[in-house]
């Protein structure tokens, strides 16, 4: 059977009652493959694929469906065909109601209207791009290959034993953690293997929670509020001054970015703000106690948004997101069962995790659910308390004595994607340091073996994925 003849990419002939024209595609920016759609009426006819050398013989001829609403769409990618696990020719198309996003964003997208002018004219709707390219069929494990690297455990350091908890794990600079015990001793460990117990700042007082501001001094709360600001090499300034309740088990702690407020959120429930010279101020209090059978679940969690300026879980109904702004309290119903933990987004953003795995997102002051996809394989739908802000997306998980999983989250591609991050059910902090991730544990083998593991990259995203 004599195959229909084939019209070359670069110089499609354009038929229409009137005349015939030769079309050139756009500058695709040395693209190295090519992916081509005929549009109609918004929706797509047909799609075809190609490397940029090969363009030329791989696509029929578009002018046989000339007409008023026809476009034709090109989309050049920095990836080879392979590595978007895209076939070579015309592709068969997703149905729609199937269709999901695994392509990375094109470095250009341009389309024309072939029955009228012939100019090319750059895509900017990028819904559009989105909805067009969804129709490509691609491997399933493209959703996250693409846009979410892995992580690998590179060393595992044996730390102390001790039947106390770490209460504090703070970055102190891109290659060591500071660790602190329930007993009151620090301990620091480093990305290469090193571990060193600090006796200058171990003291009698449990320090319940710490951070690292934009200048490199660290900020340490005791359990009954005491504030210690400064580095282990010049030491600290303490200020003695008293909070008005004392955490339990855990701390939460945040630091305006000129570091002239400083809040706490203890397991009791209550939000506090500290200022250099005026000590702390209570903003916001829990009304009643937790049951044990929600205890092991919630987390205090709370996160700076602006000059006096707020969001904490924990601090008012078990179900809502706590805001405090100014004088002001609003509590925010997500409406989807207990609120587990609140992380801050870059930029000026917000993500809110409940006890039955939903997400929310908190951008412009409102908070709007976050449906995500879940790639096979990845232990997703548990109380979600942990969030690490990770380039064009965000760690996320939970550290508890039941179960504990870290996955990332992508946003090109709104999929939960297996992070290669592996904890155990004893699990007690998890840490980003430089570029490296921290998880404090207990070894399986022996409870009271205080152990750390460090994961480094593996497997990043294609550079040309990217683009």
């Amino acid at each position: 059977m004599k195959r229909p003849a084939r019209l070359p990419l670069w110089t499609l002939p354009l038929v229409s009652c009137h005349s015939t024209a030769e079309l050139s595609l756009p500058d695709l920016k040395g693209s190295a493959s090519i992916v081509v759609a005929t549009v109609q009426d918004r929706r797509v006819l047909d799609l075809h694929a190609a490397r940029a050398e090969d363009a030329t013989a791989i696509l029929p001829s578009f002018a046989e469906r000339d007409g008023s609403s026809t476009r034709i769409m090109a989309f050049g990618f920095g990836c080879s065909l392979s590595t978007l696990g895209l076939g070579d020719g015309r592709l068969e198309l997703v149905p729609e109601a199937e269709a999901t996003l695994s392509l990375p964003r094109p470095r250009a997208a341009f389309q024309t209207d072939p029955a009228h002018d012939q100019v090319w004219v750059p895509v900017e709707d990028e819904s559009t791009v989105s909805s067009v390219l969804s129709r490509a069929p691609t491997p399933s494990e493209n959703l996250c290959r693409l846009r979410s690297g892995k992580w690998r455990a590179s060393r595992e350091i044996e730390l102390t034993t001790s039947d106390d908890l770490t209460t504090l794990a703070v970055e102190e600079d891109a290659d060591h953690l500071l660790l602190a015990l329930a007993d009151g001793r620090f301990f620091r460990v480093g990305a290469s293997g090193t571990t060193e117990q600090l006796t200058e700042l171990s003291t009698s007082t449990p320090h319940h929670a710490g951070l690292r501001d934009a200048t490199g001094q660290l900020w340490l709360v005791s359990a009954d509020g005491r504030v210690a600001k400064g580095t282990v090499e010049s030491g600290f300034e303490i200020d003695e001054v008293r909070n008005s309740t004392a955490a339990y088990r855990f701390m939460a702690l945040a630091l305006s970015p000129n570091a002239d407020e400083l809040y706490t959120l203890g397991d009791s429930g209550t939000l506090e703000r500290y200022r250099a010279g005026s000590g702390w101020t209570v903003l916001a209090r829990r009304p009643f106690a937790l049951g044990a059978d929600i205890r092991d679940i919630y987390y205090p969690s709370v996160i700076w948004v602006g000059p006096e300026r707020v969001l904490a879980s924990g601090a008012g109904p078990i179900a809502a997101v706590t805001e405090v702004s100014g004088a002001v309290v609003t509590h925010h119903d997500l409406g989807r069962g207990l609120v587990t933990g609140v992380g801050a987004l870059p930029p000026n953003r917000a993500i809110a995790g409940t006890r039955f795995g939903g997400l929310a997102l908190w951008e412009g002051g409102e908070f709007s659910r976050l449906e995500p996809r879940v790639a096979q394989g990845v232990p997703f739908g548990m109380s979600i308390r942990i969030f690490i802000p990770d380039g064009d997306g965000f760690i996320l998980g939970r550290q508890s004595p039941v179960a504990s999983f870290l996955a990332r989250y992508s946003e090109p591609v709104g999929a939960i994607c297996d992070a290669g991050l592996q904890t155990n059910p004893f699990t007690e902090h998890i840490k980003k340091v430089g570029d490296r991730i921290f998880v404090v544990q207990r070894a399986q083998s022996d409870a009271i073996q205080v152990e750390v593991l460090v994961f480094e990259r593996e497997g990043e995203v294609p550079s040309c994925a990217l683009d």
